[in-house]
């Protein structure tokens, strides 16, 4: 995903222009906005940037509100601290991520997927990630699930599938949004046919962006979520 070096930046926006999500934008004081929960991580803006002043980041941002997958850059290159918060734990749940800090049980959720996400959830349980030595378990049925990972950006036939899943999981549970499009709705979302992310249609516990996000962040942000 992008970050920039404020001081190389020529303030000519082409980024913004060129972004296939609109993940990138300007506010009210002039100064970029990445929106992390967008971002498809394409390398377009940075391998297109007239002065070079965009880099590679080497982790993905993780948050529990989308307003905290946004980065706002200011003069020098120093970012906000918005989206790097290490406090993962939602309001509210303390109570849940206790009972879910030594074992938990997923369901996952696909509403319209392109299946990357799919592969790197399906990757976290091979011998390299093994989430099983993590307690986390991949279950067949909602009403198993302490948590339900779901992708996508929820497309029209997937909603009342969705609903069903969420009323069917026992509480407490925590519901996470894995990849781009489960976040912001992605390249598919925003449209008659999909919609613009997950917490449209159910509430979320943790977003974490990536298009796919790797198995690594996958398990390091429900960690950190368990804390």
């Amino acid at each position: 995903m992008p970050g920039l070096i404020g001081a190389c930046c020529a303030d000519c926006a082409h980024c913004r222009d060129i972004c296939p999500t609109g993940a990138i934008a300007k506010d009210q004081s002039g100064e970029l906005e990445f929106n992390y929960g967008s971002c498809i991580a394409c390398r377009v803006c940075i391998d297109n940037c007239p002065s070079k002043a965009l880099v590679a980041l080497p982790s993905i941002y993780a948050a529990t509100s989308r307003d905290d997958l946004s980065r706002t850059y200011v003069a020098g290159g120093r970012g906000s601290d918005t989206a790097e918060k290490e406090d993962h734990q939602p309001k509210g749940k303390s109570r849940a991520i206790k009972i879910f800090a030594k074992s938990m049980h997923v369901r996952e959720v696909d509403c319209g997927s392109c299946n990357a996400c799919e592969l790197e959830i399906a990757a976290t349980g091979n011998p390299i990630y093994d989430a099983e030595r993590l307690g986390i378990h991949i279950v067949a049925s909602p009403r198993h699930a302490d948590a339900l990972f779901v992708t996508g950006p929820v497309t029209r036939q997937m909603e009342l599938a969705l609903r069903k899943t969420d009323a069917a999981t026992p509480t407490p549970k925590l519901i996470v949004a894995v990849g781009s499009c489960a976040c912001s709705g992605g390249l598919f979302g925003n449209t008659s046919v999909a919609g613009a992310g997950v917490d449209q249609f159910v509430g979320i516990d943790l977003y974490i962006p990536g298009c796919p996000p790797s198995p690594q962040a996958i398990l390091k942000n429900i960690i950190k979520l368990r804390g």
